[in-house]
């Protein structure tokens, strides 16, 4: 088992708006926080979901982080985002799932445990990658929310599903798992 910096492995959070053409990714700033990486369990603990506030100035209301946990917990995490949103996953790209997730007020949502299959043909390079190269990885969450405009910013509301945590190569608004795009 090895510590990281968790801000490593700070996920990018997709939201997709049914009915509106909207669609964010968030970098979730995890520094200072430290996980842990057990390659040959296929857990990673204490990974940080989703924070308040985005780098990109938009805002998480309290009450949306709250009543998503359970939505959060137990959520599929695939390898890459799907070709086809409206095919169904392949059961190949289906990497681990997020386990003990908790809301903590004024910080956000975290899982106690990411736990993935360590026979999965892509988890050597994923354990590899989080320890030594964590800027060639991010977490990317397709989710369905409401959004409201407040004070000339957006404001997630209510996140009503979340359809799966991807593991991408390339985040939407991140270099790597820790640094925002200006």
């Amino acid at each position: 088992t090895s510590l990281v910096p968790l801000a490593y492995l700070a996920p990018c959070v997709c939201l997709y708006v049914r009915g509106m053409d909207v669609s964010i990714c968030e970098f979730v700033d995890n520094r200072g926080l430290t996980l842990a990486v057990d390659a040959a369990a296929g857990v990673v603990k204490n990974v940080k979901l989703l924070g308040a506030k985005s780098a990109n100035g938009r805002t998480y209301s309290e009450a949306a982080m709250r009543d998503a946990v359970t939505l959060y917990e137990g959520s599929k995490v695939y390898l890459n985002h799907p070709v086809n949103s409206k095919e169904p996953r392949r059961v190949e790209d289906r990497f681990g799932e997020m386990r003990g997730v908790s809301y903590k007020p004024g910080e956000g949502i975290f899982a106690e445990v990411f736990a993935y299959n360590p026979k999965h043909q892509f988890a050597e390079a994923f354990a590899w990658n989080a320890e030594h190269a964590p800027h060639s990885l991010g977490f990317s969450h397709n989710i369905v929310g409401k959004t409201s405009t407040k004070n000339g910013g957006l404001v997630v509301e209510s996140i009503s599903k979340v359809n799966s945590v991807d593991l991408v190569a390339e985040p939407a608004t991140t270099r790597g798992l820790h640094e925002s795009l200006d």
